[in-house]
């Protein structure tokens, strides 16, 4: 029997081809609390099966979703494995690669959703049974469509009414629904982005960009102004978090720009960051080699999870990362 993928990580998808040439695709999905749940569909082709699974894959979500108490959010590393599961079988399919992207804009629409519910009576969390109220921050058309190009760009069009205000939170969902979209290899976007820079720009939007909007009290794209870009790349303290959420945030206004709900990208007049000459950078204060058996005794003495951490990282020069 003939594995495409040797492993199948959770909710990542593999495929293999039986000995009756058959195609079984497959996966181990966690979605939220519990165990995981294996699912493997077949096929006459590679591309078959693995449609086959992810209408499985929709079906639970669907199930999820409608279910009217809802106690978690769906794993949000689901729509980076299943459009990395995709790019590394190399389909193209239109047909596939537009179920994954229905797939991811269910989920982020989902959690994006989950956020703003309040939590009540043990975290027990009441939600609208109704799909179409879920669906109100972006509608996925499931429509064949001979361009394909166009209904993905359909699919994560704002559809917002004509009010002139749109809100900042669920217009970044809709661009990193978006930015997914470009990580996908079809023959429509034949040189897709890699996944590692769709995720740098996710994770400054989530760790940065939408914080401090919030702190700020920011809640609609009007509100934002090139003075508060600045400030907000200004009130970050390492060059390299300043030139990537730089990046970011030109991303997201060249989004909101192609989708006509700004008339310019607010990032023309924005200088970019400038990487300080090294003698201006924060001095690195090191343990100086004499000193280190001081510090390693006083760990030793310590006996603590966290000091063993630290004197691990002395020992190997490992990052604090890689310790934890």
């Amino acid at each position: 029997m003939e594995r495409i993928i040797q492993r199948t990580e959770q909710n990542t998808i593999s495929v293999r081809i039986k000995d009756n040439k058959y195609y079984e695709a497959r996966t181990s999905l966690k979605i939220g609390g519990g165990k995981s749940e294996r699912l493997q569909k077949g096929g006459k082709t590679q591309e078959l099966a693995v449609l086959n699974l992810l209408n499985a894959i929709e079906t639970i979500i669907d199930s999820i979703i409608g279910s009217g108490i809802i106690t978690f959010k769906i794993n949000q590393n689901l729509p980076n494995l299943l459009i990395k599961s995709i790019n590394t079988l190399q389909i193209t399919n239109a047909e596939v690669a537009e179920k994954t992207l229905h797939i991811v804009n269910k989920v982020n629409s989902f959690n994006a959703r989950f956020d703003n519910i309040l939590t009540i009576n043990n975290n027990i969390i009441p939600f609208p049974s109704s799909q179409n109220n879920i669906s109100n921050i972006v509608k996925v058309s499931v429509q064949p469509c001979n361009n394909y190009q166009k209904e993905i760009l359909d699919t994560v069009k704002e559809t917002y009414t004509n009010d002139s205000t749109y809100k900042i939170e669920d217009i970044g969902v809709k661009w990193k629904d978006y930015e997914f979209e470009l990580s996908i290899k079809t023959e429509d976007n034949p040189k897709p982005l890699s996944q590692k820079t769709v995720d740098g720009h996710i994770n400054k939007w989530n760790e940065i960009i939408l914080p401090f909007f919030q702190k700020n009290k920011l809640l609609y794209v009007n509100q934002i102004s090139e003075d508060i870009i600045k400030e907000l790349i200004k009130s970050i303290n390492y060059y390299d978090g300043k030139r990537l959420t730089y990046i970011a945030l030109n991303e997201f206004f060249k989004y909101l720009k192609k989708q006509q709900i700004i008339s310019i990208n607010l990032m023309d007049n924005v200088d970019k960051p400038v990487k300080p000459p090294k003698d201006e950078e924060n001095e690195i204060v090191c343990i100086e080699p004499e000193n280190q058996n001081i510090y390693l005794d006083m760990f030793e003495e310590e006996h603590t999870d966290m000091a063993l951490l630290f004197e691990t990282m002395l020992l190997t020069g490992i990052r604090p990362e890689e310790a934890c």
